[in-house]
């Protein structure tokens, strides 16, 4: 409809010139200062277009970043858990076997108390470390509302905003809303905030990872050093 509209538009101007009473050449160069103008007009309408598009896209772009970001950091953070668990389970299940056989194994030969030490020692190590990093972190510290307008709060970490009543989370959050620059700010201190989080969590997970494996060698190494000994040297 718009197309046809403009088309008649633009038919009806030529006729205007045709029938101005102008010569051949007037009228030719009257024609095409028309058809410039209708191609630049046409051009900027173009351009503005694209302008449009090519901003949609970027914000759609800034939010898939963002949502990508979130994902990547919770994940890693549930892998955490996930390796924690397993590490918790099966030193868990060592320090189980070594206390409920140690005193039979150490009846029959007392030398098996280095190796079932250092086993003993080495699963509380590492479990004492998976459990941290499993360990949920909590800021207790106190906020304020004025912490949250002034951003030295994040209104996205559930540890920071409940301590705020109701009223006063809720104008908070309109603040920040109000404000777009502040809530990219926000969720980019949150990104942020995870991505410590992980950083921890990794952290006392490899020293758990660690410390397990270094103390089975040397209890697997200190056991068999026992029964040579017990072989050889007996």
């Amino acid at each position: 409809m718009a197309k046809s509209v403009k088309k008649t538009e633009s038919k009806s101007s030529i006729k205007l010139i045709e029938n101005s009473g102008r010569n051949r050449d007037e009228i030719k160069v009257l024609k095409d200062k028309l058809g410039i103008a209708l191609k630049r007009a046409k051009l900027a309408k173009s351009e503005a277009a694209i302008e449009r598009l090519g901003k949609v896209g970027s914000s759609r772009g800034v939010e898939s970043m963002f949502r990508s970001s979130y994902r990547a950091q919770l994940d890693m953070i549930a892998l955490a858990a996930t390796k924690a668990n397993i590490m918790i389970s099966l030193n868990g299940l060592l320090i189980s076997i070594i206390l409920l056989s140690g005193g039979f194994l150490l009846g029959a030969e007392p030398l098996l108390l280095i190796p079932v030490a250092s086993l003993l020692l080495t699963s509380t190590v590492a479990i004492i470390f998976a459990v941290l990093a499993a360990r949920p972190e909590i800021d207790n510290r106190p906020r304020s509302l004025e912490d949250f307008t002034n951003d030295t709060a994040d209104m996205l970490v559930f540890g920071q905003f409940t301590k705020l009543n109701s009223q006063e989370f809720d104008s908070a959050m309109w603040g920040m809303l109000e404000d777009q620059e502040r809530v990219y700010r926000s969720m980019i201190s949150h990104i942020y905030n995870l991505g410590t989080i992980a950083n921890k969590k990794f952290t006392k997970l490899y020293v758990s990872y660690n410390s397990f494996m270094i103390g089975l060698t040397i209890s697997v190494t200190l056991l068999l050093l026992v029964i040579g000994y017990d072989a050889f040297l007996k």
